[in-house]
């Protein structure tokens, strides 16, 4: 099992109090800076709002970090697409906290990511059901990460939807049906 490197949680930029205005995403961030140890990082682009677990790019001795990206550069975010996306993303973490992923995958996932999505049948099947299998688990993670942290959180059957459909494009994407 992999270890978090940080000993402390991370602080709560005091810009957050005033872009995370939401119900429910802002505490599934609190949770993820503070008892998961993990930075999130806000980036703006035009497919928003989604999310990534980042391994690479990190500079040396720092953790992974989760970058959500947004429509505008103040932080804005729907509030039940947003923690959804999060809580995914939370769930590879914690996946890579576990190892459970192999060298081969995590090679490409550090040097060539891409490759998953844009030219997936220059992978081998075994690699490309270990991507597969991975989104399952990260899913399933991300949901229990969110029960506990939000049992209220009104958006469960969204969540479970856009596991459905999110791991059945996974499938077609990846060339395995």
């Amino acid at each position: 099992m992999r270890a978090m490197k940080r000993d402390k949680p991370l602080a709560w930029p005091a810009a957050y109090q005033s872009l995370l205005v939401n119900e429910h995403f802002p505490r599934l961030v609190r949770h993820a800076m503070s008892e998961r140890r993990i930075a999130v990082r806000f980036y703006v682009a035009q497919a928003a709002p989604h999310a990534v677990f980042v391994t690479t790019d990190c500079p040396k001795g720092e953790d992974p970090f989760v970058a959500i990206y947004c429509e505008h550069a103040d932080g804005r975010v729907e509030d039940v697409p947003s923690t959804i996306f999060l809580a995914h993303e939370l769930g590879h973490h914690e996946s890579w906290l576990r190892g459970d992923t192999s060298d081969a995958f995590e090679d490409l996932m550090t040097t060539r990511p891409r490759t998953v999505y844009e030219e997936p049948h220059t992978l081998t099947r075994a690699i490309r059901e270990e991507v597969l299998a991975e989104e399952r688990r990260a899913w399933r993670y991300g949901r229990e990460i969110l029960a506990a942290v939000l049992p209220r959180f009104p958006g469960l059957s969204d969540y479970d939807r856009c596991s459905r459909e999110n791991l059945e494009g996974y499938r077609r994407g990846l060339l395995l049906d």
